[in-house]
């Protein structure tokens, strides 16, 4: 290892990294695509955690099914952005599987009627929904929500 960015006073342990790291990146296949770290729908579930503490989630449960990991995952940020707006507050529930809608009934009170579509409305799913609404409704409104649960019959 004649090219090398340590100083020459470098330690056994420093030039055992330094090799370490060069032989890791020199197996690195170029054809075979990086994982998708910072997409919430691709980055490997191991690195969800991870990517929720770095998006500011505020209710992450490990016993959630993926596909709501991933929903929460991905939209945290444009949920950020977006809190106190109507709009901000479907998505936040959305991941959740309902899907809903906000009129605004009188200054500072609002109404969401939700749609659970397939699923049952647990207490802790109920719970969930009041915290994220608590979470990123303008602090001045107040809000009612309705949940419904929808099923199709023939």
């Amino acid at each position: 290892m004649t090219d090398s960015i340590q100083p020459d006073n470098r330690s056994a342990l420093q030039v055992a990294i330094e090799q370490t790291l060069d032989q890791m990146i020199g197996e690195v296949d170029a054809k075979a695509p990086l994982p998708q770290l910072f997409d919430g729908m691709k980055t490997p579930a191991q690195y969800l955690p991870s990517l929720a503490i770095e998006r500011g989630v505020t209710d992450w449960y490990a016993r959630d099914e993926e596909n709501g990991k991933r929903a929460t995952v991905k939209n945290a940020l444009t949920i950020q952005s977006l809190a106190c707006s109507k709009y901000g507050l479907e998505l936040s529930v959305e991941s959740l599987g309902l899907y809903s809608s906000i009129e605004r009934l009188s200054p500072y009170v609002l109404h969401m009627t939700s749609e659970l579509n397939g699923g049952s409305l647990t207490e802790e799913l109920l719970n969930r929904v009041i915290k994220r609404v608590a979470t990123y409704k303008p602090a001045r409104d107040s809000i009612s929500v309705s949940i419904a649960n929808s099923e199709i019959s023939t």
